[in-house]
């Protein structure tokens, strides 16, 4: 009697447990349904910042453009998924996905925003960071040999609001931050700070931008960037954890690597720099 009795109670603790698999397998399963449905009753929203050129930033009509702009355009068409990309500050974009007023961004994955962010696999661009500072300063030369961060110390370094990069790498530095790309440089110009670190490719953009604006600015023109690399970074689709897209990341990564393979994100690349 005993033997049977076990027996019959381990079967049934077998069935048990087997039945709570399947059924914790089939709520996941659901869960996730439903995170992807309620993604789709709205759009994707897309938080960039606007004064990155030629990444995201502010045509001649005001439109918010740019390299991850298209990128993200063809993502989601590709995807068949609803989305809305806009561009605004640099310091409120962040803030917005943080507090779940938007999707995602384009950024660092630094370990302060995997805090509030989940980052895809494929990176959209690499950055080089680099020094910029003018012809004129008495400082130029030490600037412009420098190899590493730590030869910019004791420099007056200026830096831009929610710069993720400054922040970290910057600590100890006697840094000036604050506005944003533009009015930093502009600054630099000014001969208001010796030193300017950041991303080559859309500083020198924007500094282009404003020496094509500002003829007469005789700062602006004195203003250029030394080819030593201090530092390099890859820049991911960071989504919230508190956005349904999170789910959809993986779908993301198959065409980001799509559209890599078949020459679009280059064709893209190319459009924008010449």
């Amino acid at each position: 009697m005993n033997v049977s009795y076990h027996s019959v109670t381990r079967k049934e603790t077998e069935m048990r447990n087997s039945t709570l698999r399947v059924g914790y397998a089939l709520l996941v399963f659901f869960l996730l349904s439903l995170q992807v449905a309620v993604a789709q009753v709205r759009p994707f929203h897309f938080a960039g910042d606007e004064d990155e050129a030629p990444f995201g930033f502010r045509n001649e009509k005001k439109e918010f453009v740019g390299i991850y702009v298209d990128i993200l355009q063809e993502a989601f068409n590709r995807m068949n998924v609803k989305y809305l990309i806009k561009g605004y500050p640099w310091a409120r974009a962040q803030m917005l996905v943080e507090h779940g007023g938007a999707d995602a961004m384009i950024t660092v994955a630094t370990p302060t925003r995997e805090l509030i962010a989940v980052a895809n696999t494929e990176a959209l661009a690499t950055h080089q960071w680099v020094a910029f500072a003018k012809s004129d300063s008495a400082k130029f030369q030490q600037i412009m040999s420098a190899k590493t961060l730590d030869e910019l110390k004791g420099l007056k370094v200026l830096d831009y609001l929610g710069d993720g990069w400054g922040e970290k790498n910057l600590a100890g530095f006697d840094v000036d931050r604050g506005g944003n790309f533009s009015q930093v440089l502009l600054k630099l110009a000014a001969q208001r700070g010796d030193v300017f670190v950041q991303m080559q490719l859309p500083t020198q953009y924007v500094l282009n931008e404003l020496k094509a604006a500002n003829p007469g600015n005789d700062g602006l023109a004195k203003v250029v960037a030394a080819t030593n690399v201090l530092d390099s970074k890859k820049f991911y689709l960071l989504v919230s954890k508190k956005s349904p897209y999170v789910a959809m990341l993986p779908q993301v990564d198959k065409t980001i690597a799509g559209m890599r393979a078949d020459g679009t994100i280059q064709k893209i690349h190319d459009k924008y720099v010449k």
